[in-house]
């Protein structure tokens, strides 16, 4: 299983033992949105936007996973940076937690 996939897996299973795990659980999940931006960011300009983004660079299942980030991208004609991505994609998972 791809780290991304475990680490989405890992998400929606988890219950916290204490506060610190809480803590340890979330630096863990933005090092990886962190991680995806990097590998989307084609020009590393610090920015992604609907024409530069690097699909092909995260796995298939991860990319359906993005896929209403990207849709808000091309029909807004919008660039997100590093931050703005990240929390995109934590709101993005709380929906997916709570569907």
């Amino acid at each position: 299983m791809a780290e991304y996939e475990q680490i989405i897996k890992e998400c929606s299973d988890t219950n916290f033992v204490n506060g610190n795990s809480e803590v340890l659980f979330t630096k863990s999940k933005n090092e990886s949105f962190i991680n995806i931006f990097k590998k989307l960011d084609g020009d590393k300009d610090n920015l992604i936007s609907p024409f530069n983004l690097k699909k092909d660079e995260l796995p298939s299942n991860i990319n359906k996973i993005l896929k209403p980030i990207y849709n808000e991208l091309k029909d807004d004609n919008e660039t997100l940076n590093e931050s703005e991505f990240c929390q995109a994609l934590h709101h993005l998972y709380d929906v997916m937690i709570v569907t």
